[in-house]
């Protein structure tokens, strides 16, 4: 499974230029235990080009500034992303922002 994940993280490597529509953050309560649950903050950005992204960390990349990263998009604004990953609806999984460069 660790391989999958490393292939998967690095064949779907991609670098483009978007214009943020939106930003958003969202909640989920992933349960673990009948005693309690864990929250998990999702940071996402709604791209002009009809994407949907996720600003997230990346064990792979030595990635851990997610929040800092979406903080620096902005409605209207154009960015130089650099990520990895593709949509996959069944999975509720988005491609991941690991970069951005404010152009």
């Amino acid at each position: 499974l660790i391989i999958i994940n490393i292939v998967y993280t690095y064949f779907t490597k991609f670098t483009v230029i978007i214009t943020v529509d939106k930003t958003y953050s969202s909640l989920e309560s992933e349960n673990y235990s009948r005693h309690g649950s864990n929250i998990h903050k999702t940071l996402m950005v709604n791209a002009s080009n009809g994407k949907i992204y996720e600003v997230d960390n990346s064990v792979l990349y030595w990635k851990w500034n997610r929040e800092e990263e979406w903080a620096k998009l902005h409605k209207g604004k154009k960015y130089k992303i650099t990520g990895y990953g593709i949509r996959v609806g069944l999975f509720t999984m988005y491609p991941k922002i690991l970069s951005v460069t404010p152009i």
